[in-house]
């Protein structure tokens, strides 16, 4: 709760940063801003995206300002209400430098980005028109989902909210590798946490989870196939 603002949150042992936390600001505070984990897309130009990204229907939450000595950000709201934040480096933190590869199941890191979209047509071409981003749909457990690459590498995925999920908002959520699903949840729960669905097995991909920390904040986690 004393963090400043990219603190780093977890190293491993070669001191490559994974994330980092910030303390909500009164004014997030005010306008009922939610303990949330926050997707970031790496550009080249803060300023050029942000001001694109309103011509392709977004909204600029917050302007494009300085991290000193670290680097520019802003945050937008894509046509669909998701929220989203550019970054751009000015120095050597250039995001998550470790993330999750398959080499070290054991290891819980980051290993993905997942949009939940209430219109994936129209996230597809804000995402394609801002960054370039090019889409590959597939069948998985019944429903549509797509690949985001961005120079042919996979980026990020989406899926469409369905209807029998209840009322849940247009997100982007983060994924965390962890080597055993079922007992990062149970763990979770001694924490304070807790399981908003049952873990269930994708097949091909790893068997997943969708939680809460004790601040509300969602994430997912993925324990891969053995």
């Amino acid at each position: 709760r004393d963090a400043l603002a990219l603190e780093i949150v977890h190293r491993f042992g070669d001191d490559r940063e994974v994330g980092g936390v910030h303390v909500l600001s009164d004014q997030e505070r005010a306008n009922n801003v939610p303990p949330h984990w926050m997707a970031y897309i790496a550009v080249d130009d803060i300023d050029a995206a942000a001001s694109k990204a309103k011509t392709l229907g977004g909204k600029v939450m917050v302007e494009p300002f300085d991290i000193p000595n670290t680097g520019r950000m802003a945050v937008l709201s894509d046509p669909t209400g998701a929220n989203v934040a550019l970054w751009s480096t000015k120095s050597e933190h250039g995001g998550a430098y470790r993330v999750a590869d398959g080499d070290k199941p054991e290891m819980s890191m980051l290993c993905w980005t997942e949009l939940l979209s209430s219109d994936p047509a129209a996230s597809e071409a804000f995402y394609a028109g801002l960054v370039g981003w090019t889409v590959e749909t597939n069948e998985m457990m019944g429903m549509p989902y797509t690949i985001f690459r961005a120079e042919g590498q996979m980026a990020a995925g989406m899926m469409k909210i369905a209807e029998d999920w209840g009322p849940i908002p247009p997100h982007w959520t983060n994924y965390f590798q962890v080597p055993d699903c079922d007992a990062t949840c149970e763990k979770v729960q001694r924490l304070g946490g807790r399981q908003l669905m049952p873990a269930m097995v994708l097949p091909e991909i790893g068997r997943v989870a969708m939680l809460m920390d004790p601040q509300g904040a969602g994430f997912s986690i993925i324990s891969p196939p053995q």
